[in-house]
């Protein structure tokens, strides 16, 4: 008697490998009878996974059950220009195959049945773990799309530097049509205990697994007690946040003293809402205008556990106080003033030298010098793991402005005259008196003006001062000069920490995240009296060179974190200051006269966390500058990723380029979130 075949897969695809193998497992049934071997289970692989054919003789029947195999996707939404546009999506699904040793082999192109929700109401890219092949992805619309979770928001005085984390509604407007309310990441999770899809505002997994597989909590939320606010000062510029004890809250299952849940009379169970205890406290000490003066606080991104979450936080502390008025500078000076007299000569027809005075000075005098120096630290933290800490020093001085007269707050000075007269003046011009011609007066204060300690010099302008009908005893000069101010100004090291996208499991047990921040060198100095103050005159320096680096960190259950650089782009800008207005440096914008870019740009990030793997995929770019000084990209691969959470960590990278036809109208470029099922 022929057996009877029984077959149980996952989906239709499943179905038609597995009958390939039902002659074969007939034979080898046969074979089995007439040897009389008595194993019931033959496990057979065909590179994708596992099929198990089980034999009951007594029964006479065949069961071939395939393994629960793993696919990953992407959710692809099309390029547009308009709000207006219809998106639409395009799933792409690959096998992941494996080899004799159960390491991830290829990707292989299959259309394979699946049951996804696909929307586009969010910021980024999200796929969210689902039950088999059911999946729910929100992808972000072309046009609000962020690369980071946690965008910053440098508007000036505003009450979070960083106003954007997971969850954050904000409403969306293009021209004067009103949109609808979009999330940063996904306001949608699969739930399965209930086997729903729920509300995840703060959490991209809005539950928590307890040791035996039950959900222990659910409803993740982050809370603050706001207890006041203050100008936080960076500088010179004051900016107002909240002082604010950040915690989380959420539903906590109840369990009876057997250890199990308590069922509730609507059929599910019981539970009661807790707190945690504060996780960040938002600081400030000290008196702004002091050394020592410090503050710290924190942007919150996600929260991913009970009282614990994805934080960034900034610190600084004012190590030299930019508001030392009482900071007395020494000013010395050395220079030489002209004093000439011209008389009008009418036989002559033109002005002509009377005399030449010339008087040399040197001295000294007391001024303000303004001298700034922070220090700046930035953390990333999920739960209990530190995943970057940069640093940074930021030092900025000026000589506060002053006015003085060369002839009456000199503490020490010598004075040295000369004088020269034209003698032709008196036989060309016999005629005319002392008081009947134009009087014209120069007076320069050549050589330096010196500032101890300053590491530049000041060269004071040339004054000219005219006076009609004057004659040399009584006319009228203008000895005020004006001094101030020299500002020179750097930024070295580390800061601005985003997150481009991540996903956890068991709270901080598995996690992958992908980050980014900047190394800075940057450096300028303008001196107020090096030019006069003439509209669109150069002056100054600027030098600017920054690195952004991409990281990737993820942690298997049970192990340490791993950290992987994956690649970086470079800034270069030289330039001056140009003159905007008769003062400076109230006035004075920065001018490029040199730009360049260049390196890899990484954007378009999304991962999940999901059966046996954590998937991830992001798009590369060539970084390079115009011809106007601005930062360009162009699109040359994406990148797929894998890492296998039960295979010792095994991580397999895959490069994709337009090459696959199932994308048509799409492309590689577009946005695309992936998941894994």
């Amino acid at each position: 008697m022929i057996p009877t075949t029984t077959i149980i897969a996952t989906n239709e695809n499943d179905v038609a490998r597995a009958i390939v193998f039902v002659g074969f497992a007939k034979k080898r049934y046969k074979t089995m009878q007439e040897t009389g071997i008595s194993k019931k289970t033959i496990v057979i692989n065909d590179g994708y996974g596992d099929i198990y054919i089980h034999l009951n003789p007594l029964s006479n029947f065949i069961k071939i059950e395939v393994s629960s195999l793993s696919c990953l996707y992407l959710v692809y939404s099309k390029h547009v220009s308009s709000f207006f546009d219809d998106t639409g999506s395009q799933v792409l699904t690959y096998r992941i195959k494996k080899d004799k040793d159960s390491n991830v082999d290829k990707l292989s192109s299959e259309d394979i049945n699946h049951n996804g929700t696909v929307t586009v109401n969010g910021f980024n890219l999200v796929a969210q773990p689902g039950s088999g092949s059911t999946f729910y992805v929100t992808l972000a619309h072309n046009l609000v799309l962020e690369n980071y979770i946690d965008s910053p928001d440098y508007s000036g005085i505003v009450l979070y530097e960083r106003s954007k984390y997971w969850g954050f509604r904000e409403t969306v407007t293009a021209g004067d049509a009103y949109m609808e309310s979009y999330y940063t990441g996904s306001n949608q999770a699969y739930l399965p205990t209930a086997g729903k899809i729920t509300g995840a505002l703060n959490a991209r997994c809005n539950y928590v697994y307890g040791a035996d597989g039950l959900i222990l909590y659910e409803d993740l939320q982050i809370e603050g007690n706001n207890l006041g606010s203050g100008y936080f000062y960076i500088s010179w510029n004051p900016h107002e946040r909240p002082l604010i004890d950040w915690f989380t809250r959420c539903k906590q299952y109840l369990r009876g003293t057997d250890g199990k849940l308590i069922p509730d009379s609507s059929g599910g169970y019981q539970y009661e809402m807790v707190d945690s205890p504060v996780i960040a406290s938002t600081f400030e000490e000290g008196f702004y205008k002091d050394d020592g003066y410090n503050w710290k606080y924190h942007s919150i991104i996600a929260i991913i556990g009970h009282g614990k979450a994805l934080i960034c936080s900034t610190a600084r502390t004012q190590l030299k106080s930019p508001f030392g008025m009482n900071k007395d500078q020494t000013v010395s000076f050395t220079g030489t003033k002209i004093f000439t007299t011209y008389y009008w000569c009418a036989s002559r027809n033109q002005e002509v030298i009377y005399s030449t005075v010339t008087t040399t000075y040197s001295g000294s005098t007391k001024t303000n010098k303004e001298e700034g120096l922070d220090n700046w630290q930035e953390e990333l933290r999920l739960g209990d793991y530190v995943i970057l800490n940069v640093k940074a020093s930021e030092s900025k001085s000026r000589i506060v402005e002053f006015n003085f007269s060369l002839s009456g707050i000199m503490p020490a000075w010598i004075k040295i005259t000369s004088e020269s007269r034209d003698y032709q003046f008196a036989q060309n011009c016999p005629n005319v008196g002392m008081g009947s011609g134009l009087t014209t007066s120069t007076a320069m204060l050549l050589g330096s003006l010196s500032l101890s300690g300053a590491g530049s010099d000041i060269q004071v302008k040339t004054k000219t001062v005219k006076t009609l009908y004057g004659n040399k005893d009584t006319m009228v000069w203008d000895t005020n000069q004006t001094i101030g101010s020299i500002y020179e100004y750097s930024y070295i090291g580390g800061r601005d920490i985003n997150v481009l996208m991540y996903d956890n499991k068991d709270e901080d047990d598995c996690f992958i995240i992908f980050y980014k921040y900047t190394e800075y060198n940057d450096t300028s100095s303008y001196d107020k009296n090096v030019v006069p103050p003439v509209t669109g005159t150069a002056f100054g320096s600027i030098s600017v060179s920054r690195t952004h680096k991409f990281y990737l960190s993820y942690k298997l259950p049970d192990n340490d974190p791993i950290t992987e650089f994956i690649d970086s782009y470079n800034e270069t800008r030289t330039g001056h200051y140009v003159v905007n207005g008769e003062f400076l440096p109230d006035y004075a914008e920065p001018i490029s006269d040199n730009y360049t870019a260049s390196g890899i740009y990484i954007y378009n990030a999304s991962c999940q966390i999901n059966t046996n793997f954590m998937v991830y995929t992001y798009c590369l770019a060539d970084a390079y500058d115009d011809d106007r000084g601005y930062i360009r990209f162009t699109f040359t691969k994406r990148i797929i990723g894998l890492i296998a959470i039960k295979n010792d960590g095994y991580k397999k990278e895959f490069t994709f380029y337009d090459d696959d036809k199932r994308l048509e109208e799409f492309a590689h470029d577009n946005i695309a979130a992936i998941g894994v099922f």
